[in-house]
């Protein structure tokens, strides 16, 4: 079969297989176009999703921490500012304190209380009856209740003993720990050591975020440190 050739504008022949091919080529982009737009009429399943989780601050625990005494008596029927429980107080005296520590935060918390103790070198009436040679004395005794431990050894400092003790177990909001004891008594002195007249027992209560911390010695580590 005789091929049919065609003349271009630039003067080459060009066979008339290659016409055709181009033709196709043409014709191929065409539909492909076609398709292209044609697919914008279809629908398909889509999906999307959203969280929002809102998040409160606690207010801490500043302002939130409170040394309560239910059993201390604040009757002062002399009005000198004295309790009148524990007025004029003479050896081996017992006198109701209970002091606990209330978690008025809207956390849970460890809590720790230290307490003061007037101390002085002073002179007790022994087992016998008989005077013992004065040495340093807290004035006034008490038993530690189930659940307190005390941290580390008592620091004598400016006639007064100081105790740090831990309670054991996390309180939470609202509540308050056991108290740390339920009275206290005045030691057996021998009288005319010149440990007459008015003296204190200071109780501070401290606490520290429950969350973070595995038990109450390493809580009361991080508040020392941060409040040191």
């Amino acid at each position: 079969m005789e091929q049919i050739s065609q003349m271009t504008e630039t003067g080459v022949v060009e066979p008339e297989q290659k016409r055709s091919k181009a033709k196709a080529l043409i014709t191929a982009g065409v539909a492909g176009a076609l398709m292209v737009g044609a697919m914008g009429t279809f629908a398909y399943f889509t999906g999307t999703d959203s969280v929002e989780n809102v998040f409160t601050v606690s207010e801490g625990l500043a302002d939130k921490i409170e040394v309560v005494e239910p059993a201390w008596d604040l009757t002062d029927d002399d009005g000198n500012g004295v309790p009148d429980a524990a007025e004029n107080l003479v050896p081996l005296q017992t006198v109701a304190k209970d002091p606990a520590v209330k978690n008025g935060s809207d956390v849970p918390t460890w809590c720790f209380a230290q307490v003061k103790v007037p101390t002085a070198n002073v002179s007790l009436v022994g087992e016998d009856g008989a005077p013992v040679e004065a040495a340093s004395h807290e004035l006034f005794t008490y038993t530690v209740n189930e659940g307190w431990t005390e941290s580390g050894d008592p620091v004598v400092a400016d006639g007064y003993t100081t105790h740090t003790f831990l309670y054991g177990s996390q309180v939470a909001p609202g509540a308050s720990t056991p108290a740390v004891f339920d009275d206290v008594t005045l030691v057996n002195l021998v009288e005319a050591q010149g440990t007459s007249g008015p003296d204190k027992i200071t109780v501070d209560g401290h606490a520290i975020q429950a969350e973070g911390f595995a038990d109450a010695a390493t809580a009361w580590v991080a508040y020392s440190a941060q409040n040191a």
